[in-house]
């Protein structure tokens, strides 16, 4: 099997599912384990056809090492990846388009399972996209297209040399900037009902970094009934994504 320099893998039933039936166009072929007797397998083979999209079929070994041991179901997909989009063009697309914008800044986060998380729950939710840093980050991976269902190949995930300087450029657009922090005064929903707003979380373990904390608007905490005393990054952002969406509909009759 071979694979362009330029092509991703995205690999797992669902994404490759959504991917076949959404960007068929984004897909030069489909790999599927040739030894494995399967309903959904042979479904996704049929569906690709229907899209003209090649099959091929190879040993489990093969995509084993392709996938770098990760869970891929017996099929992975050979992809165009999302074409790069800076900070700058992502304002302007929203600009004058919509009076209502959510984008997430996460601050040197490492799992590639919490950014697939977070970036299949801010599609859900409407978000317009996801800033992340260029260094000491993950990045966009296989692992994370298939965690976040493919929605990784559509959602804007902008890379940026410095957080507090897009945060800097951000306010000037007319973006609030919220950062999750449970040692905040304020609790998550006083104050979220800025239409524009960045919800900004940070890293596994350390939280905020300090310039960054610094730079929001404001600080906001989720409360906790329980004895553990944290939240995985990608469900505190859930929550606050959610947040956001509830309070700027809420007033709309759509909730």
């Amino acid at each position: 099997m071979k694979k362009n320099n330029n092509e991703m893998l995205c690999w797992g039933k669902n994404a490759v599912e959504m991917l076949l039936e959404s960007e068929p166009e984004r897909c030069s072929k489909i790999v599927i384990n040739k030894k494995r007797n399967d309903r959904d397998l042979a479904r996704l083979s049929k569906l690709a056809e229907s899209r003209r999209v090649a099959v091929e079929f190879a040993n489990r070994s093969d995509l084993d090492r392709l996938c770098e041991g990760e869970n891929h179901q017996g099929i992975l997909a050979l992809v165009l990846p999302p074409v790069d989009v800076s900070l700058e063009e992502l304002i302007s697309d929203i600009a004058g388009k919509k009076d209502k914008s959510l984008l997430i800044m996460l601050d040197h986060i490492k799992d590639p399972h919490n950014l697939g998380a977070v970036i299949r729950t801010a599609e859900v939710f409407g978000a317009d996209g996801i800033i992340i840093p260029k260094n000491r980050s993950v990045s966009l991976t296989g692992t994370v297209i298939k965690v976040s269902s493919g929605a990784a190949l559509r959602m804007p995930v902008v890379t940026v040399t410095n957080l507090s300087r897009s945060i800097d450029q951000l306010k000037k657009a007319g973006y609030w900037i919220t950062g999750l922090d449970q040692e905040a005064d304020a609790l998550l929903w006083e104050g979220m009902s800025t239409k524009r707003n960045v919800l900004v979380a940070g890293s596994e373990g350390e939280g905020l970094s300090r310039l960054v904390k610094s730079n929001c608007d404001q600080l906001r905490k989720i409360p906790m009934a329980g004895n553990t005393g944290s939240l995985n990054v990608s469900v505190a952002c859930a929550i606050g994504i959610y947040e956001w969406y509830r309070s700027v509909n809420c007033d709309t009759g759509h909730l």
